[in-house]
C-alpha cells in the first residue's frame, strides 16, 4: 500500500506487479496450450524427464545470480 500511495512509485509498482502475474501465468497458460494443441501426457512425461538436469541447472544458475544481486543491493543499502 505504501508503494502504491506515493505518486513517484506508483508506475514502478504496477509495472512489478503485471511481472509478477506474468511470470506466475505465463507457464500454466503454456503447458495449458501444449496440452491442447495435442501433446500426450505420454509425450510430455518423456520431455520433462530428459530435460530435468537442464531445467534443474537454470534454476540453480538463475538462484545464485539472484542471490548475488539481493547480497549486493543488501550490502549497499544497509552498510555501503
Amino acid at each position: 500500500m505504501y508503494m502504491w500511495s506515493t505518486e513517484t512509485l506508483r508506475a514502478r509498482t504496477f509495472q512489478l506487479l503485471v511481472l509478477y502475474v506474468a511470470m506466475f501465468t505465463l507457464p500454466i497458460v503454456a503447458f495449458t496450450l501444449v496440452a491442447y494443441v495435442g501433446a500426450s501426457s505420454q509425450h510430455l512425461a518423456q520431455l520433462t524427464r530428459r530435460h530435468t538436469a537442464l531445467v534443474k541447472l537454470a534454476i540453480t544458475g538463475f538462484f545464485v545470480v539472484l542471490t548475488i544481486y539481493l547480497g549486493s543491493v543488501s550490502f549497499t543499502l544497509f552498510w555501503g
